[in-house]
This record gives C-alpha cells, structure tokens and sequence, in this order.
C-alpha cells in the first residue's frame, strides 16, 4: 500500500506516525484475510498502574440488532460503551455486545477477546471501561469503522489467552508439516 490509501489506512487504525511500523499495524488490523486459518494481536501487558489497554475494532456491525449506521457514525471519541453479555447467543456463550449510553448495540467485542473480558466481568464489571476511540466515517471499510480502547484493572494472577483456544505458532508448527 502507498500514498494516500497508505496514509488514510494508517489514520483509520489511529496508529500515531512514529509507530507506524509493520508490526504496529498487522496487530492493529489483525492482518486478518478471509483465507487465513489464524490471526495476530498484541498480548496485552499491564502498564505501570496494573492497567491493561487495548484497542480492537467492533465486529459485526452491520449485524447488530438496533445498530443503525448512522448510530455508529454519530459516536463522539471518548463517549462510553457498555460490555453486556449476549446470553441468547446459542453459537458463543462469551459473546459481549457493545452498547451506547442509550442503549443502542453498535457492534460486538472481538471473539478473541470476549472470553478472558466476559471472565473480568463475572469478577468486578466495574473495573473494565471501553470508550470509542476512533470512527472511520464511509468509505472506510465496515470492518474499521469503530475503534474501541478498553482499559480493564485486573487480578494479579490474571494470565490473558491462558485457555485452549491460544496456542503459540510454534506449537501448532510442531504440530502439522506447513508449506
């Protein structure tokens, strides 16, 4: 990618210039094709006040139940979203919608997320707080339109992607014979 697409993709990932690095930016998109078998996120590591950050992109917009568009591109940066757990969903027992103030769904917490936050919930919901950091108005992709930052106090013995679902590359390399 280069000039302004490259330029406008870096903004919409609202990755500050002196981080742009390819790194930075395949753990902020995910680098995630419909043709792969795994994804890439960064693990989060608690800051110097024990705070974990991260930023993530709702998913299935488009899919939400009482989500207008227009709702998603009306969202200030900094406004507050709510986790609130999906218990109708049969498919995923984890599943978080994300809720505006007035109580509109405006799309879903990362599936890769979902299961470790859905846990902190069950812990103490008011030690996770998630705010829009960023919205892609049109002709961004769906899939970037809302950039949410979550911050989430955690118990000392908390260990993010402990469960099944995580394997290091190299175990699944060890695994299976890749081309």
């Amino acid at each position: 990618m280069s000039g302004p697409s490259y330029t406008n993709y870096i903004e919409w990932l609202n990755i500050p210039e002196s981080e742009n690095d390819p790194i930075a930016i395949l753990v902020r998109s995910r680098g995630q094709k419909a043709t792969d078998k795994f994804e890439m996120f960064s693990y989060p590591e608690p800051d110097q006040n024990g705070l974990y950050h991260l930023h993530f992109f709702a998913k299935r917009i488009r899919y939400s139940p009482k989500s207008p568009i227009k709702r998603v591109d009306s969202l200030p940066e900094n406004e507050p979203l709510h986790l609130v757990h999906d218990a109708q969903n049969s498919y995923d027992p984890f599943t978080l919608l994300l809720q505006t103030e007035d109580q509109y769904d405006v799309g879903y917490c990362p599936r890769y997320l979902a299961r470790d936050i859905y846990h902190l919930m069950q812990e103490n919901a008011q030690k996770i707080h998630v705010r829009v950091a960023r919205v892609n108005l049109n002709p961004t992709l769906i899939q970037l339109r809302l950039l949410c930052h979550l911050t989430a106090e955690c118990p000392p013995e908390f260990r993010p992607f402990s469960n099944d679902d995580y394997q290091p590359l190299s175990l699944i390399c060890a695994e299976k014979t890749i081309f």
